[in-house]
């Protein structure tokens, strides 16, 4: 089980939108996937943790609102509770930012996160959904 202290942002991180954008492929039970979270960082943080389970993540890319990127992350996936952790060294510095992601993960039928589930369509065969 997840300890909730490590699924926590830093309080000086404020997320303000996310938008999320995935792709299932269900002859393989996989998905592809990319994250944009605009944050709002009120002080300099080394690190912050976003929750993740069963994730392969290709890329993190950290950029301001004018564009400048960021400082470049160090990426610890711990499935023991489920969370990623951006770690940043510098810091990442106060300010508004923009964390993207890219990623994939497999369409598990465990019921947890995105997940797929089967049906009997009305034409008597089985079909699948995410």
């Amino acid at each position: 089980m997840k300890d909730p202290a490590f699924s926590l942002l830093p309080l000086s991180v404020r997320p303000s939108c996310y938008e999320i954008t995935l792709w299932p492929d269900l002859a393989s039970f996989a998905f592809a996937g990319h994250e944009q979270i605009d944050v709002a960082v009120a002080t300099p943080t080394s690190r912050i943790v976003l929750n993740a389970s069963e994730l392969v993540v290709q890329s993190v890319t950290v950029h301001s609102t004018e564009n400048t990127l960021g400082p470049r992350p160090t990426i610890v996936l711990d499935p023991s509770t489920e969370t990623l952790t951006l770690a940043f060294d510098p810091p990442l510095p106060a300010g508004k930012w923009t964390l993207e992601l890219e990623f994939t993960g497999t369409l598990n039928d465990r019921l947890c996160g995105f997940y797929r589930s089967r049906y009997v369509g009305l034409d008597g065969k089985e079909h699948f959904l995410a």
